[in-house]
């Protein structure tokens, strides 16, 4: 074997696939970053500029094909959670913090590195894996509710707030967002049931095109009916362009110690959510 192959071991086949992989997760990235931003209590565009750097530098230094990189859920919200110690979304300092929490993630995700931590999850058995994923989905779907209704639910308060907060003001849910929100939900599980069934009999690069591009298809009609029909629902709204300059901010202005705590509970939730996609993906 080379040293090339050994490096580097992809082959030529997995171009068509690779490249339907690159073309749906670009797609979809995008209004799930500018979402992911929004639970953050960031602007719109930070969920993007996120979203680079990650997968660039996990395809250079990466080994695992089932891992998922960029702007999570969960991660989200646990940023706005977290930093309420420290600032508010609407303060001048808000992006700043974020950022260095994001930092101080990054430096124990490096600790545990270090430290071998990857050599401990042959302990961790799959039914912790199971209940941390199926946690994690229950508290994001909750965390989705007033997204799906269009009910201003407050920050804050406990993680049944929402259901409490839309059960009261059930008369105040638009009808148009709940609307697009099940049609959204029935097209994706109609997809996924049918798809193989109508790409049973296409070749293979097509095939595998059909199967994965039900939520393509979902953004591509929810948004093309807001646009067309204006729609009564609320929208993003202008995003500005191009690339932010980067720069640090000034960390010795902001309160850290208050963060380093948090920021390794927030890291350890990151590597059980990372290795409960990738151990879910591999199966």
């Amino acid at each position: 074997m080379s040293l090339q192959n050994t490096l580097f071991p992809w082959q030529k086949e997995w171009l068509w696939p690779d490249l339907i992989a690159a073309f749906v997760v670009t797609v979809l990235l995008i209004p799930q970053a500018i979402a992911y931003a929004f639970l953050a209590g960031l602007p719109p565009q930070t969920g993007l500029f996120a979203s680079l750097l990650p997968l660039m530098a996990y395809a250079i230094l990466g080994r695992s094909p089932s891992m998922a990189l960029g702007p999570v859920a969960i991660i989200s919200l646990m940023t706005i959670g977290t930093l309420a110690d420290v600032s508010i979304p609407s303060a001048e300092s808000y992006p700043a913090y974020a950022a260095l929490l994001a930092g101080l993630c990054g430096a124990w995700l490096l600790v545990f590195f270090v430290a071998g931590l990857g050599t401990w999850t042959s302990f961790i058995s799959h039914s912790v894996i199971s209940g941390f994923t199926s946690a994690a989905a229950i508290v994001i779907i909750i965390s989705q509710l007033k997204f799906l209704t269009g009910i201003d639910i407050p920050r804050g308060g406990s993680g049944w707030q929402p259901l409490v907060t839309i059960f009261e003001q059930w008369r105040d849910i638009n009808l148009t967002t709940l609307a697009i929100s099940i049609g959204a939900l029935v097209l994706l599980l109609v997809w996924r049931l049918w798809a193989p069934r109508f790409s049973a009999n296409l070749p293979n690069m097509l095939a595998s095109l059909v199967r994965n591009s039900g939520a393509l298809v979902v953004i591509v009609l929810a948004v093309s009916a807001t646009l067309f029909w204006s729609l009564p629902v609320q929208v993003v709204g202008q995003i500005p362009t191009g690339l932010p300059h980067f720069v640090l901010p000034e960390f010795n202005q902001l309160n850290w110690r208050e963060l380093i705590v948090p920021s390794g509970v927030m890291a350890l939730i990151i590597y059980l959510e990372s290795l409960a996609i990738a151990n879910a993906l591999a199966r």
